[in-house]
């Protein structure tokens, strides 16, 4: 007596024509359940040897939800505590295990870190702008409404002591802001370079249906939704001078 096969009956029967195409499509169907879920694309250039990606990834955890959880008036960098607590020269202060152990970790690692706040509207205040320069302004058109305001706030120094090395200036991080608004239509992040410093830069969406209120309307008049970018997360890192050969923190 033969024994019962252990090979499922779709595999069996993958070789008979009729069967071969339910074989497929059942395979189809179960491959995505087993795979992890797909990040958003990364744009952009490459990132060094050491590039602190996974640090970012804990300092953005923790970012993310400070703004996702207060009850805001107004989009800001309120929810980041800072010493002092305004000013040109302020610094991180960790707040929370995940924080912490990711400002050492940049540290040990040889890396000078600064974070940065945009503002999506703003941004995208100048770069319809600059595509419309010399063109002849439609009656339709809201975007001569808007002030031209700087897209980004002044850096959080991420690490202590603070980098001494030149902050590249709104207007450098412009064009790459223009970039970042597209990987984000992707729901991507964007990566690039000024000089020293390496970027990454990540959407901070509105979670809250409150967020509309003050958002309900992009620069061009189009509605708004949930899970749109309000914000850029600018994260940038550059390599304390001498510890080149440094390994990345465990």
């Amino acid at each position: 007596m033969s024994q019962p096969s252990l090979v499922p009956r779709f595999v069996q029967c993958a070789s008979t024509s009729r069967c071969r195409i339910g074989a497929v499509a059942l395979a189809l169907l179960l491959v995505p359940a087993l795979l992890p879920p797909a990040r958003g694309e990364v744009t952009g250039g490459e990132v060094p040897e050491g590039f602190p990606g996974d640090l970012l990834n804990q300092l953005d955890h923790s970012f993310q939800a400070r703004f996702g959880q207060i009850n805001l008036t107004r989009f800001s960098l309120e929810p980041i505590s800072t010493i002092p607590r305004h000013g040109e020269y302020r610094r991180l202060l960790a707040d929370g295990d995940e924080e912490v152990r990711a400002v050492e970790g940049l540290r040990a690692g040889g890396w000078d870190g600064a974070f940065r706040m945009g503002s999506v509207r703003n941004a995208r205040v100048h770069v319809v702008r600059a595509a419309r320069a010399g063109q002849p302004k439609a009656a339709s058109d809201t975007i001569p409404q808007h002030r031209l305001y700087p897209v980004f706030a002044a850096p959080i120094h991420l690490t202590n002591p603070p980098s001494t090395r030149p902050q590249p200036t709104d207007a450098d991080l412009l064009p790459g802001a223009r970039d970042a608004l597209e990987a984000f239509r992707l729901r991507g992040v964007h990566r690039f370079r000024i000089g020293e410093w390496w970027f990454e830069a990540r959407a901070i969406p509105m979670n809250r249906k409150e967020c509309l209120d003050c958002h309900k309307r992009d620069v061009d008049g189009s509605l708004q939704k949930i899970g749109d970018p309000v914000g850029i997360a600018l994260y940038g890192f550059a390599r304390i001078r001498g510890t080149e050969s440094r390994k990345p923190a465990p």
